[in-house]
């Protein structure tokens, strides 16, 4: 559906976070999360003033003490990035109740350009192991960036590539490890990703 509003330019990255919720970002900057029910447009923010490349978001934490499967979704307060053509790491919060989608804080990196942005997730629902997420950061300097997900602070800069990285990638939580049966999650111990980028190199 097209967004009737700004002229907000091509559409650069979605990132669906649950059966209710779509975020897309804009090659105008703007962060706009669009209600799959309603098909309808909720909330819109300048996060950026330039293109918009990366965007995830994982749970934060359980709005309230509710256990009812039904609701659990909306339920639930999501913590999430965004990154683009400029300077800045933008840090959100979203009310998957209400609908309200606020931005928290910006950051500026060291180099314009970031292409892609994973959180590492630890299980397919993660509310209460906040304190074990990392968030990583594939950047045009050839860097990989790594920030703690609570506090937002940068932990690592990792340099294996001798150009801009593109794309990032880390074990799925929910999929299981054939050779023992384990969940592939048991993996995240080892802190276990991919990048890959210009130069044509994985590392």
């Amino acid at each position: 559906r097209k967004n009737d509003g700004n002229k907000t330019g091509m559409v650069m990255c979605l990132n669906m976070i649950n059966d209710f919720f779509v975020l897309i970002g804009y090659e105008s900057g703007d962060l706009c999360l669009f209600n799959l029910q309603e098909e309808a447009f909720k909330a819109t923010i300048k996060g950026h003033a330039d293109s918009i490349l990366a965007i995830d978001f994982a749970e934060y934490k359980i709005l309230n003490d509710s256990n009812s499967e039904e609701t659990l979704a909306k339920r639930v307060s999501y913590r999430g990035f965004s990154g683009g053509a400029d300077k800045l790491l933008v840090v959100y919060q979203l009310n998957a109740f209400t609908g309200e989608l606020r931005e928290k804080k910006k950051l500026e990196i060291a180099c314009k350009g970031i292409a892609d942005i994973k959180i590492r997730r630890l299980s397919v629902f993660e509310a209460t192991k906040v304190k074990y997420q990392i968030v990583l950061c594939a950047c045009w300097d050839g860097r990989v960036r790594i920030f703690g997900f609570k506090k937002v602070q940068l932990l690592a800069c990792l340099a294996y590539h001798d150009g801009s990285v593109y794309n990032l990638c880390l074990p799925r939580p929910d999929s299981e490890d054939q050779s023992n049966g384990e969940s592939a999650g048991k993996t995240f111990e080892k802190g276990l990703f991919v990048s890959a980028g210009k130069d044509g190199r994985i590392a």
